[in-house]
């Protein structure tokens, strides 16, 4: 959240203050989701609602910036929801989010050519954004295999262990 009230004044700054709106949106929409959660303790809920406000704001701010170039391939951070369902729910509704980012890069796609030429962002802020957008999931996904495979090689590990003690030498 403190994040998105950075973007959203980087983009503020930039000129651009109705794109700055989502990334000030996430905020609230966080404090509001935790909020439903702490009545509900429904993590369910908790889960596919910050699913759906991650691929989607990502989505609505792309637009909002002209489209895949001039929004500095921000939809990227969309993948984030896919891996985090990987995580924190099932490969099957992974999948169900994977298909849903693919819908949204798709619209984003059709959507390209009806797109106004560009926006208020320097080409210098749109190149760093950009880098940005690509590290960022790009680290995130890493730092979830990384965690996983570590935590794999642990399970291992004591497998051999047990093996060892059991099994004659």
């Amino acid at each position: 959240a403190p994040a998105g009230l950075v973007w959203g004044a980087i983009y503020w700054a930039a000129g651009e203050p109705v794109a700055a709106v989502v990334p000030f949106s996430c905020v609230p929409l966080v404090v509001a989701n935790v909020g439903v959660f702490r009545i509900t303790r429904s993590f369910a809920l908790l889960r596919v609602s910050h699913f759906v406000m991650t691929l989607l704001l990502q989505f609505i701010l792309m637009v909002g910036l002209c489209v895949f170039l001039n929004s500095s391939a921000v939809v990227f951070w969309s993948l984030v929801c896919p891996m985090g369902a990987l995580v924190l729910a099932s490969r099957r509704e992974a999948l169900v989010w994977l298909a849903a980012f693919f819908v949204v890069v798709a619209v984003g796609g059709v959507l390209e050519p009806f797109a106004p030429e560009s926006n208020k962002l320097s080409q210098t802020l749109i190149n760093v954004f950009f880098v940005g957008n690509i590290m960022g999931p790009s680290l995130v996904a890493v730092g979830i295999l990384l965690y996983f495979i570590a935590q794999l090689q642990q399970e291992r590990a004591k497998s051999e262990r047990l093996l060892l003690n059991v099994l004659p030498a």
